[in-house]
């Protein structure tokens, strides 16, 4: 008995020594620079914190925890910059089994941070708890602007111009983005929260659960449809003409200015700011 206590007890420490190593390691950063071919979309799964600012000349810079610089993995394929991590990152490996006792660290919350200088940006797409923070504004001359974020990822400071923007957000992202559109989509669901300042067109928002989609600025026409518990907040988006569809207990509240057409259904609702 006295053994197995005592096997116990060296065992913790044991953990804790490691647990304190592998504090010091994470301490010390390792910064990489990363000489890639021409990428016009960022895709960032899991740990990365992505900086990405407008400028001419394109340039990647990574800063790491020396612990994590072996799972990092980057690349460019389809014009899209490409951040994901090697499975199996943990702060300490420990794996003890003796007499039935057996012991794995816990899993590490650190983030890699990418700094990126980019002259275009065509395509966002972040999942699990990913996050962008973009300065300077990005015009898509040739082609579309397309977001997808899921999970626990967000993005903000974005400012975007071109024709067409598509929006796709799922589990609890949120995002924030401004700029002028010739026409904008958005669609969310789970409980994903969408703020934009928008010059647009056509805006058509579709979502579901507990999705939210907070809008300002001015538009030609604006469609919604909102089921469950979502919900539309655009007091300050005028709009010329618009078409509102409700089910659940969603709710929207729209301005515009002339023809709109609203059908609700169960406890949901709508109000209209210009009237």
């Amino acid at each position: 008995m006295i053994r197995k206590i005592a096997l116990l007890i060296a065992v913790i420490m044991a953990i804790f020594a490691v647990e304190a190593l592998a504090g010091k390691e994470s301490d010390k950063v390792i910064v990489n620079e990363y000489d890639l071919e021409e990428f016009r979309g960022i895709t960032a799964d899991d740990i990365y914190e992505v900086h990405v600012t407008h400028g001419l000349v394109q340039s990647v810079r990574v800063e790491v925890s020396e612990w994590l610089a072996d799972f990092v993995e980057i690349g460019v394929s389809g014009k899209t910059l490409n951040l994901s991590v090697k499975p199996g990152i943990y702060k300490s490996g420990i794996s003890i089994s003796r007499e039935g006792i057996r012991i794995r660290s816990r899993r590490n919350s650190g983030k890699i941070k990418v700094f990126v200088t980019a002259p275009e940006l065509y395509r966002v797409k972040l999942s699990g708890a990913a996050s962008l923070i973009a300065e300077g504004k990005f015009i898509c001359d040739n082609g579309d602007f397309r977001i997808e974020l899921s999970g626990a990822s967000n993005a903000k400071g974005l400012l975007v111009e071109g024709s067409k923007a598509d929006i796709h957000m799922s589990g609890a992202s949120t995002l924030d983005l401004d700029g002028a559109f010739d026409s904008v989509k958005a669609a969310l669901s789970g409980a994903s929260n969408f703020d934009m300042n928008v010059d647009c067109g056509d805006f058509y928002g579709h979502i579901s659960g507990a999705s939210s989609i907070k809008l300002s600025g001015k538009g030609d026409f604006i469609r919604f449809e909102g089921s469950g518990a979502s919900n539309l907040i655009a007091p300050d988006f005028h709009a010329n003409e618009g078409n509102v569809r409700l089910s659940g207990a969603s709710h929207a509240s729209v301005n515009v200015s002339g023809s709109l057409d609203i059908k609700t259904s169960g406890a949901s609702s709508c109000t209209n700011k210009a009237r």
